[in-house]
């Protein structure tokens, strides 16, 4: 990929993920394929990345904040179910993950977009209450119409 040579290293990087597809170096390559293939503007492709290495290699490190990803695309695409389906993911399987609080804002914001103000309230009251005095917990506590800090 420095050397410039983007198809070879998207071609290296599936080959590693099939390869090695159950073991840190695969979740890796397929976490950084799905990376690239954002930066190419191919959003709901990443996303579809994402949410695979999420579901298919649960215990890889970088797998919640596969999910998130995922969701905070789908989120932004205006596809709030998918948003919510990725999110709550990330909260039901990782909630002690450090992407836990993001992922309890943004499924939140996602179950705002999709109309369930109750869920977005019960999942912004989450993050206050795991991370208050995190970035996501301090719009959480704004979403909740609260004081940050």
């Amino acid at each position: 990929l420095r050397g410039g040579d983007g198809v070879g290293a998207r071609a290296a990087l599936r080959a590693v993920g099939v390869s090695f597809a159950r073991d840190s170096a695969g979740a890796s390559a397929r976490f950084l394929l799905a990376e690239l293939t954002a930066d190419d503007g191919d959003e709901p492709a990443a996303r579809a990345q994402y949410l695979r290495l999420a579901r298919e290699l649960p215990d890889a490190r970088l797998a919640p904040a596969a999910a998130v990803r995922a969701g905070t695309l789908a989120l932004a695409a205006g596809d709030a179910p998918a948003a919510v389906e990725a999110l709550d993911l990330a909260v039901s399987r990782w909630p002690d993950a450090p992407e836990a609080p993001a992922a309890r804002y943004w499924a939140g914001r996602a179950h705002a977009a999709a109309g369930d103000s109750a869920t977005a309230r019960a999942r912004w009251t989450a993050a206050t209450a795991v991370g208050a005095t995190s970035y996501y917990g301090w719009l959480a506590n704004r979403r909740l119409g609260q004081t940050p800090w």
